[in-house]
């Protein structure tokens, strides 16, 4: 019932109940409609100056606030912590912690440090960063700090003779502006594989217009508009599945030569920096279809030098073999 009955009038009210109770079928049902209206609740709803600290926390701690700047975030709590002022100072300190203030402005951190200073018990740590160090310290942006656009990566499904002077093109589409522009390239490729997390684009693999297989891993950051090479896979792959999954990469199968398939993949933890193998397909196979759903990835159809698959195999992180 109470899903079905989620408004913007009392979702905070059943967010806060959600929360203490452990629902996590409300709780993301509520914290969609928190999310998508927080600075009118911020301003406007007497409920969120009610807020539990715990409850308030949860909230301002997560990405998918639609917010145009963390003023508004910060804003928020300042407004929460003076409603009952003698009694919340004490939790002030945590609660700013959950407060990006790298993504502030300079003339917004010097109001902030003005008034947080008349908080004697608050310390919080002020840093002078570049823009890449803002984005690393606080954990990057919330939803509504950027327009989601859509890449078209220049795949080549076979070689051409165009190859050798083309370069690997990425145009990027803005469904706001309708407009496209194009990224900076890469050197030609094709069989190639991407995918994106967040604010970042991946390209693995390939094939070289000297007819070489890579095993290279590049990496664009769309807030420093260039490409960076990550450490290479452990072997070189085409046409091969590249998904990702809980902050990891993974390639699997493909081919290593023109019709030398390959059975193994291999994991990239985007945090560590590293590859490491993970469970081999039960045969070697290429030209699949490949998904990340709940967790678990999964590898649909395929072929290899004698056959055409229409299988469906499935691995969950840890586990120690695709099951089919």
């Amino acid at each position: 019932f109470l899903l079905e009955h989620v408004s913007l009038k009392n979702c905070l009210a059943l967010y806060e109940l959600a929360y203490a109770h452990g629902d996590q079928a409300l709780l993301r049902v509520a914290m969609r409609h928190v999310s998508l209206n927080f600075r009118h609740l911020a301003q406007e709803d007497k409920s969120f100056l009610n807020l539990q600290p715990s409850t308030l926390i949860s909230i301002i701690s997560s990405d998918s606030l639609v917010v145009p700047s963390e003023w508004v975030v910060y804003q928020a709590v300042w407004r929460w912590m003076k409603f009952q002022a003698s009694s919340r100072r004490p939790f002030l300190s945590e609660v700013m912690r959950h407060v990006r203030l790298p993504l502030l402005t300079q003339e917004e951190l010097r109001e902030a440090q003005l008034e947080l200073q008349c908080e004697g018990d608050v310390r919080l740590r002020w840093k002078r960063l570049n823009r890449q160090e803002r984005l690393q310290e606080c954990g990057g942006l919330r939803q509504g700090m950027y327009s989601p656009c859509i890449v078209c990566v220049d795949l080549f499904s076979m070689e051409g003779p165009e190859l050798k002077t083309k370069d690997f093109q990425v145009g990027c589409f803005d469904p706001q502006t309708e407009k496209w522009e194009k990224l900076p390239p890469l050197k030609c490729l094709y069989c190639t594989r991407c995918v994106a997390v967040a604010d970042k684009l991946y390209v693995a693999g390939g094939v070289h217009t000297d007819d070489s297989y890579s095993d290279t891993l590049h990496e664009y950051s769309s807030f420093r508009g260039r490409w960076t090479q990550l450490p290479s896979m452990s072997t070189p792959r085409a046409s091969h599945g590249f998904l990702s999954c809980s902050q990891k990469l993974y390639a699997v199968g493909g081919w290593c030569r023109y019709e030398d398939y390959l059975d193994s993949a291999e994991c990239f933890d985007l945090v560590v920096r590293r590859w490491t193998p993970i469970a081999r397909l039960p045969y070697t196979l290429s030209h699949f279809a490949a998904t990340v759903l709940k967790n678990k990835l999964y590898l649909i159809g395929g072929v290899t030098d004698t056959e055409y698959y229409n299988t469906i195999y499935y691995w969950e992180p840890g586990d120690h073999k695709w099951i089919q």
